[in-house]
């Protein structure tokens, strides 16, 4: 828990020293906010997810702050899904379905690989950078193989903030069906990745 929270200050501080705002992950739904420092839900986190590797290849500060907390909280199985959520009994069982689909159960890996809509945003993506798609066990597995593939450096900094950009607007599509009821279509996410790994990198995202 430490650990967590000393990332928390650090991400919390690098936030202050720039122009970026470290804000809510989830929210309950005209309820009260389940922010940064409560994502954790006071849950120790097991000392082998501090030694995982993608530890050290997620903190390079190619993304801003709060997108790599929040991706490495998605990676340890630690955000605020409609699953988890009703498992701390926040939400009923009767809410737990997937609000971008409504097919399926909404725990971490239907929402960022398993659902439809997430699917066709990755494989949008897959496909411009030329690769086939093999459809990974957990989300771990998806970092490292999507992160680790390529040889140059600069090509995996640009696959990390790609990787980075398709979560984290996965998320936000997420929360805009939930709490102002609008919502986005597959071309609208992959476009909105597109620009934020692109200001993130300063370049097109789709190019090497």
């Amino acid at each position: 828990m430490e650990f967590a929270n000393q990332i928390l200050r650090r991400v919390i501080e690098r936030d202050r020293c720039g122009s970026r705002k470290t804000t809510c992950f989830a929210l309950l739904e005209g309820k009260e906010k389940i922010g940064d420092a409560n994502v954790m839900q006071e849950e120790l986190i097991p000392e082998e997810v501090t030694s995982y590797s993608f530890t050290r290849t997620l903190w390079k500060g190619l993304v801003p702050p709060r997108v790599e907390l929040f991706v490495w909280f998605v990676l340890i199985g630690r955000v605020n899904t409609n699953d988890r959520l009703s498992r701390f009994e926040i939400i009923s069982d009767d809410d737990v379905s997937c609000v971008i689909c409504n097919n399926d159960v909404e725990d971490m890996h239907h929402l960022f690989l398993g659902c439809g809509f997430a699917w066709q945003v990755w494989s949008a993506w897959i496909s411009a950078f030329g690769r086939r798609w093999s459809f990974p066990g957990t989300m771990k597995e998806h970092f490292l193989s999507w992160t680790e593939e390529p040889r140059r450096v600069e090509e995996r900094n640009h696959r990390l903030r790609s990787f980075c950009a398709i979560i984290w607007n996965l998320w936000l599509e997420r929360n805009r069906r939930i709490f102002q009821h609008t919502s986005k279509g597959v071309e609208e996410i992959i476009n909105m990745s597109s620009i934020s790994a692109s200001e993130w990198s300063g370049g097109d995202p789709f190019s090497c």
